[in-house]
């Protein structure tokens, strides 16, 4: 006969709830089912996931809030904000389907790296970004000596890589005419 077993809840803390359903199964069907196990190995690993477009290019915004195009790159220097999912636990811990606060602000406890082309840049801000649910937003400097092209971008947490972007780089800015 097939059996299975259902877990439905939430939790704004995903590896709780995990570790949780997994001890109630061993409880109620593990033991049972596996007499001679002498322990149980749990791995799981969750990575940030970068929002990117069919393209692979991030969503990306300049200072004014419009978008990192090719058309309309970001340059070396420029301050940059694109949005992610995955950050994990907060310092301001934030309800599952509640919009995250602004005051204060909702940080991640481990922190986030940005490399841009295989070199570090520097992060700004990594939060949830305020009055959304679930969406976390990094602020990072391009890099003074990016070169120009479309340059990989990376975010690295606890050892564990993201989905690579790409972020469109030019020292020189074309006119919007």
């Amino acid at each position: 006969a097939n059996t299975g077993w259902v877990s439905v809840g939430v939790d704004h803390d995903t590896a709780t709830f995990a570790v949780e359903t997994i001890r109630r199964w061993w409880h109620a069907m593990g033991q049972e089912r596996y007499p001679n196990a002498q322990r149980l190995l749990i791995t799981a690993d969750g990575a940030p996931g970068i929002a990117a477009f069919a393209t692979g290019f991030v969503i990306a915004q300049h200072a004014d809030y419009s978008l990192v195009t090719e058309a309309s790159p970001a340059q070396p220097g420029e301050t940059v904000v694109f949005y992610l999912v995955g950050l994990g636990r907060t310092d301001n811990p934030v309800s599952s389907g509640t919009a995250s606060p602004s005051n204060p602000l909702a940080l991640p406890v481990n922190a986030a790296t940005v490399t841009l082309n295989g070199a570090a840049a520097s992060v700004l801000f990594a939060g949830l970004t305020p009055d959304s649910v679930s969406l976390y937003q990094i602020i990072f400097q391009v890099p003074a000596d990016a070169p120009d092209g479309n340059l990989p971008l990376v975010v690295t947490q606890s050892g564990l890589k993201s989905n690579k972007t790409l972020l469109p780089v030019t020292h020189l800015r074309k006119p919007p005419f």
